[in-house]
């Protein structure tokens, strides 16, 4: 049984809990009849309602509405958000605090479920959990229609967020959104005044980092060469940004930047080199005179493998210039092979499409080929190939 289940049996949820504070003929809170909203939010922070967030209020008569009843029909539902126990770093931070708003996107290329919806902060950045798996293909039908907002949070005897439930708004709901920032939310901090979660950043400042390096990579490849000064300023923004720097791709830039000036100098051959990898890493200069996004070379297996396609498995990320992934997946059909939508570990090819998604984390690479280059780091038998080669070996 989940805790908000447990929470529910015994009658603990925040709103039956301030139901309870008075009489049943009385109201909770001050009516508003003249309010343009037909519902409103009241912040609450107290240790007996097991967390702290907002509650849902009638403005006819003040009443708390409970989360488990809110009436669809007025464009409002709540439910929690699930898998979070697998990310309390990403939980952790700023961004999932009670009021805030969220993303939720669609990953119908989910391996365990094709309706699966994720949870994201406002940006996209940090992925904190699921939709319901019960619920999930209903709201996913309409997430286009929704705004979607962290309502409570859940915390444990240290005041640390450990579960998150979020309130969906249709265009035409009548209430009054959460505000940005909770009146008077007390600060996660310890008694020293330091942040209780030393990490609380960490994972979203990275992934904005990485974005900034693809962005000078792109800008230093503009004119196809690349100067030693240049190299020495992208040595000097990874010696500044360690966070990103312990992270593919820029793991892998900043190891060859500490080789190139082992010796203090750069010569014409480490910088032929380094415009190499640096081309790898987005994806041609083509693309980048071009004004596309094209699809990371840097990961693809050297020399490309023989495939082998009777009961292989594929995994296709990108958009691809054969046509289709619908059509790419029917050719591997055709030749006794087995595609899925998720890169696991009896995953045997994957196969990189020749354009950047838009579904993409960053502009040329997804989360399929990160996970399928710490599955190759890890000696797992995975092989990281180009849409091109995928098509020249076709028999």
């Amino acid at each position: 049984m989940g805790l908000w289940a447990w929470l529910s049996e015994r009658g603990l949820l925040p709103e039956q809990q301030a139901q309870q504070t008075v009489p049943a003929s009385a109201p909770q809170y001050a009516a508003q009849p003249d309010s343009p909203f037909r519902y409103r939010l009241e912040y609450r922070d107290a240790e007996q309602l097991y967390g702290r967030g907002y509650l849902v209020l009638r403005n006819d008569d003040g009443r708390v509405v409970n989360w488990r009843t809110l009436p669809k029909s007025h464009g409002l539902e709540s439910v929690n958000v699930v898998g979070e126990q697998y990310r309390l770093d990403a939980l952790g931070d700023e961004a999932f605090a009670p009021g805030r708003p969220l993303r939720l996107v669609r990953e119908p290329e989910n391996e365990y479920d094709p309706n699966a919806v994720a949870v994201y902060d406002a940006e996209g950045l940090l992925h904190v959990g699921y939709v319901p798996r019960t619920e999930a293909a209903r709201i996913g039908k309409k997430l286009d229609d929704l705004r979607s907002f962290s309502i409570w949070e859940l915390t444990d005897e240290n005041g640390r967020r450990v579960q998150l439930r979020m309130l969906l708004l249709a265009a035409d709901a009548s209430i009054e959104p959460p505000p940005e920032i909770p009146p008077d939310a007390p600060a996660d901090l310890d008694r020293d005044g330091q942040p209780l979660n030393l990490g609380f950043n960490r994972a979203r400042r990275a992934e904005r980092n990485v974005s900034e390096m693809l962005g000078l990579v792109k800008g230093v490849l503009a004119d196809g060469v690349v100067t030693e000064a240049e190299a020495a300023l992208l040595r000097d923004w990874a010696a500044q940004h360690p966070d990103a720097s312990e992270r593919w791709p820029v793991s892998v830039l900043k190891g060859r930047l500490d080789r190139i000036f082992a010796d203090g100098r750069v010569d014409e051959r480490e910088r032929e080199d380094l415009a190499e990898l640096l081309d790898s890493i987005v994806g041609g200069r083509a693309g980048i005179v071009a004004g596309a996004d094209a699809a990371t070379e840097l990961p693809l297996d050297r020399p490309p493998p023989k495939i082998a396609w009777p009961d292989s498995v594929f995994v296709f990320t990108g958009k691809f210039a054969f046509g289709p992934r619908a059509e790419c997946e029917r050719e591997v059909g055709e030749r006794g092979g087995v595609c899925e939508r998720g890169v696991t570990r009896r995953t045997n090819y994957l196969v990189i499409g020749t354009f950047g998604s838009r579904d993409w984390v960053q502009t040329s690479y997804g989360r399929k080929i990160e996970k399928a280059v710490r599955y190759r780091d890890k000696r797992v038998p995975i092989a990281i190939v180009a849409e091109d080669h995928w098509a020249d070996e076709l028999p």
